[in-house]
């Protein structure tokens, strides 16, 4: 049960660190251009590898992994899972599956998006 309190409040931490990286990004930026989005998720994905190797590595249990990847890094960004399974799926000499893994989640989420959008625009 304190595992889950823990995984909730890094995720809130996770959600309002994300929301502060937006807010500066739109007082710097002066383009149009999603920098926040670039930001959080590179960020992610250098903090998922850092955690995993830290895990594998026994540097930090495997509670404070998940407080970290589930909770945070949840809540920051899913890139970091994405971007840090497919460098495992290539790593591990599965070079088709890790494409894959890239064709599709871009893919699918794409046409989730329109999913999403032709589902309200037809109920409204």
């Amino acid at each position: 049960m304190v595992l889950i309190i823990f995984i909730g409040i890094a995720g809130a931490l996770g959600a309002l660190s994300r929301y502060g990286i937006n807010q500066l990004m739109q007082i710097i930026a002066t383009t149009s251009f999603p920098y926040s989005t670039l930001i959080v998720n590179v960020l992610g994905s250098m903090m998922i590898a850092v955690t995993g190797e830290l895990t594998s590595s026994q540097f930090i249990s495997d509670q404070s992994r998940l407080i970290i990847t589930v909770g945070f890094l949840g809540a920051f960004t899913t890139f970091s899972s994405f971007s840090y399974e497919t460098l495992g799926l290539i790593q591990n000499g599965h070079v088709v599956l890790g494409m894959a893994n890239i064709g599709l989640n871009v893919l699918l989420s794409g046409v989730g998006v329109a999913g999403g959008i032709f589902l309200v625009r037809t109920i409204l």
